[in-house]
């Protein structure tokens, strides 16, 4: 670079701040922009690295629009592209999630008699009905999933002690029978948590991984349908893995890659 009536050592000093000023820049720019998985046509969906644990999560649970652009379906009672699918049972919820593995040519994380195609499961999604045959979940896979209940309970806190995911005050965080007025809201319209994740306490339950002779599984949370107590915590409740509920949806999580 040259710069008119500065001597060489002064012109190579503010070559060198400028490309300085150039790279920060940039840097801020790619630190600014938001993580995220992108179907395409505007559809997407914010992610969260999980601090000190081996996983991400959606910041968010998975909304309508997404589902559709997965699967082609949206099941749900209350319509809105922002609002969180829901009247999902937990065997669509896997089923979601090795489709969108598949998609993003990621490894599926769940298999059916030894096939991870959920076209081969002789599986009608949103019939109530149960996936026949052994379900296996392989930790290992860097596909998508639903969290664990481990996993969802590290991600509700925050990292924080409240009593609610992201505060005390049960309104900041979360729709329930106290401030929804009955209805399903938008995603991420409250305060999130400190991991920058929303709506936790509130709006849907979310199914998580669980094994259960009986044939029923965990859903955690609390939603905008039922009392304020159910978003505290240590709230899990169990249902059938076929049920398809208006208050229960889910979110996602997969693996950290290596370089995280």
């Amino acid at each position: 670079m040259k710069v008119v009536g500065q001597t060489k050592p002064a012109a190579q000093l503010a070559a060198w701040t400028l490309a300085l000023a150039l790279a920060s820049a940039l840097f801020f720019s790619c630190a600014k922009k938001e993580a995220k998985i992108d179907l395409g046509n505007g559809v997407s969906i914010g992610i969260v690295e999980i601090p000190g644990n081996n996983f991400c999560i959606t910041k968010t649970e998975i909304t309508q629009d997404v589902y559709q652009a997965v699967t082609g379906q949206n099941p749900s009672k209350a319509q809105g592209a922002k609002f969180p699918v829901e009247s999902v049972s937990w065997y669509d919820a896997i089923v979601f999630c090795n489709k969108l593995s598949a998609l993003q040519q990621k490894t599926p994380c769940y298999s059916v008699n030894g096939s991870t195609n959920p076209d081969e499961w002789g599986y009608v999604p949103h019939q109530s009905t149960k996936i026949e045959g052994k379900i296996d979940f392989d930790p290992s896979a860097d596909g998508y999933r639903i969290p664990t209940l481990d996993e969802w309970d590290v991600a509700f806190s925050g990292g924080e002690k409240y009593k609610f995911s992201g505060s005390d005050d049960l309104d900041s965080v979360a729709w329930t029978d106290c401030n929804s007025g009955g209805k399903l809201h938008e995603v991420a319209q409250l305060k999130p948590n400190a991991f920058g994740i929303y709506d936790m306490s509130g709006n849907v339950f979310e199914w998580v991984w669980s094994e259960r002779a009986d044939g029923s599984r965990y859903y955690c949370g609390g939603s905008f349908f039922d009392a304020a107590r159910a978003g505290k915590c240590n709230n899990k409740e169990l249902n059938f893995a076929s049920g398809q509920f208006k208050s229960v949806g889910f979110r996602i999580t997969w693996n950290k890659p290596a370089q995280s």
